[in-house]
């Protein structure tokens, strides 16, 4: 069957009709709906309808988180012209209180009526905002205190937006640099001298750690060795005193005789050390002729001395008994 003109035109008209009458709105998106150039009404994400020819979308407003970055120059406290990089991230208030899953049409409204160039404005709020804080800052505290410069800006255009239908989310400033090449020199320089300073102090204190310590081994080792050469002192003055008593026990309690065979043991006993190391070069004898024939003197004496004392105590011995026996 042929279409006819008639037929054409109508179905024509309907797409027009539909055309103007449907329209779509995308998720995080409201669409402003005016009729006849006044506000009407704002449409929610999905299909909406408005009446044709009378009723047109006057504007699409995004709700999504948005960011602006800017560089605003300023000068601090002493005088040092800084570039001051800050983000500011914001959204459209279309929350609605009452019902968190949906759009608060007044805030739409005002994000749209409100401002004719958003961003403009929100940059020159930051800048007026950034050029009131630094100013009463040195160029360390602009480097040490990025956040208080941060909350104040965040305060400042959190106040001032909020009316135009803009909630301030975030404020940042990530990054602060002097604009002259000449002054981050010198500041790296005075960061390097203060580390090389401050290594310095470590090692100092690392070295006066390490000598306190070598202070006290040392001091440890020779408490340790004069308690070995006491205790080895002590050994020797023991021995000596057994040694002393036992020849006393042989000689009848003879001192002078005691003595000069303990003498005599002692020299006996050196010569032989000395003459069981071949390679010794060192030999012990008295400073005169004369003294070593005392020394020798004295030795015979107290040999015969040992040997009398000896046969005194046989004899004694032999006495006894024989009275034991009568």
């Amino acid at each position: 069957m042929a279409i006819t003109i008639s037929t054409l035109v109508t179905l024509i008209v309907i797409v027009a009709l539909l055309t103007q009458t449907l329209f779509i709105v995308r998720q995080k998106t409201a669409a402003v709906v005016e009729r006849l150039g006044k506000f009407q009404r704002v449409a929610m994400p999905g299909l909406n309808f408005k009446i044709p020819f009378i009723d047109r979308v006057a504007q699409r407003v995004d709700l999504r988180v948005q960011q602006i970055d800017m560089d605003i120059e300023t000068k601090t406290e002493d005088n040092v012209t800084v570039l001051v990089r800050t983000s500011v991230q914001f959204e459209v208030a279309a929350a609605d209180p009452m019902n968190p899953a949906g759009i608060n049409p007044e805030g739409v409204k005002a994000a749209v009526y409100s401002l004719s160039n958003p961003g403009a404005q929100i940059r020159t709020y930051v800048a007026d905002a950034v050029r009131g804080k630094v100013p009463n800052m040195s160029l360390d505290e602009t480097f040490s205190d990025k956040a208080a410069i941060a909350e104040h800006v965040s305060t400042e255009l959190a106040a001032r937006m909020s009316g135009y239908g803009f909630h301030i989310l975030n404020t940042l400033v990530p990054d602060v640099a002097p604009t002259d090449a000449r002054v981050l020199s010198a500041m790296n320089n005075v960061m390097a001298s203060l580390r090389e300073k401050e290594a310095t102090i470590n090692k100092a204190q690392a070295e006066k750690s390490a000598t306190i310590i070598r202070a006290e081994a040392d001091r440890d080792r020779a408490r340790l060795a004069g308690e070995g050469v006491a205790l080895q002192r002590k050994a020797i003055a023991e021995g000596l005193a057994q040694s002393v008593r036992e020849i006393g026990d042989a000689t009848n309690g003879d001192a002078a005789n005691s003595l000069a065979v303990l003498m005599f043991t002692q020299q006996v006993d050196a010569q032989i050390a000395f003459a069981e190391k071949g390679n010794s070069s060192t030999v012990l004898l008295p400073p005169a002729a004369d003294q070593f024939q005392n020394t020798f003197a004295s030795i015979q004496s107290a040999i015969l001395a040992a040997g009398e004392a000896k046969s005194n105590a046989a004899n004694a011995r032999a006495r006894y008994e024989a009275e034991e026996r009568r």
